[in-house]
């Protein structure tokens, strides 16, 4: 297993950047054909993908910094080491703020947009993973299972030990992200309702990142309770518990609203 993909002329293009380009596109055609099912303007298609591009971009490498921070030594140095780092979970959190914020700007359905935009991360985030595997980031614990992965001793570029075998933990987010993805489309094709897919991506990703943290052993993804949880593992259920608060408030105000006319003598 190499970084390089193949080269265009004299330039390489490794596994990760062909990968995440790719999952990138899928995004995309996901995108367009989620928004079409949940009854959104195509015009909103343009600023949502900007605000994804631009708050997905950003969160990206910030949560990669915020963790490599809190971390290791708490330093300025380690949250610029962080920076140039990327994480999917950063994306997902910061993106979804952005389009929050557009959604408020445009006046248009905000849960209709996050619903079509959590189905093409879902869409995307398996692909991006397989590039992950290739660059040996995100690598896995020794294993003695048959399928464990190794990377030869000439793979420059990764931390993981050469020629022992390890959980591809990469793999084990395509494969979890993706059966997620086959929820969502058939979510999206019984016409759920707004809010629904949003909320199951999140439920769904969250349950596959915190199990699969527990075979990750890549360094700098923080430790809390003893060692017990990862910072990821803590963001995604933050994130999880904070989709159902709002959601739960979102239905307790829906039946107050249909309540009151009977109310009323």
């Amino acid at each position: 297993m190499h970084p390089i993909l193949f080269t265009l002329g004299n330039h390489p293009v490794t596994g990760f950047l062909f990968f995440l380009l790719l999952g990138v596109l899928g995004a995309y055609g996901a995108v367009n054909w989620a928004a079409s099912r949940r009854g959104l303007d195509p015009k909103l298609i343009p600023w949502m993908v900007g605000a994804t591009l631009v708050g997905g971009g950003a969160g990206t490498h910030l949560m990669s910094g915020l963790v490599y921070w809190s971390s290791l030594d708490q330093s300025s140095a380690a949250f610029r080491d962080g920076l140039s780092g990327m994480t999917d979970t950063g994306v997902f959190v910061f993106a979804e703020i952005a389009l929050v914020l557009l959604a408020w700007r445009l006046k248009a359905r905000p849960l209709a947009m996050l619903d079509a935009a959590a189905f093409a991360a879902a869409t995307g985030s398996p692909i991006g993973r397989i590039g992950c595997l290739l660059a040996g980031c995100c690598y896995g614990q020794p294993t003695t299972m048959p399928w464990g992965f190794q990377y030869p001793p000439d793979h420059a570029g990764t931390l993981a030990a050469h020629g022992l075998a390890l959980h591809p933990t990469p793999l084990y987010m395509s494969l979890g992200v993706g059966a997620l993805w086959l929820v969502l489309l058939y979510l999206i094709r019984k016409k759920a309702p707004e809010g629904r897919i949003l909320l199951t991506a999140w439920i769904g990703y969250a349950a596959v990142r915190v199990t699969v943290e527990f075979f990750r052993a890549d360094v700098a993804r923080g430790s809390w309770f003893w060692g017990t949880l990862t910072s990821y593992q803590i963001i995604c259920l933050a994130a999880v518990a904070l989709h159902v608060g709002i959601f739960w408030s979102i239905g307790q105000r829906r039946q107050l609203t249909l309540a009151a006319p009977h109310a009323v003598t």
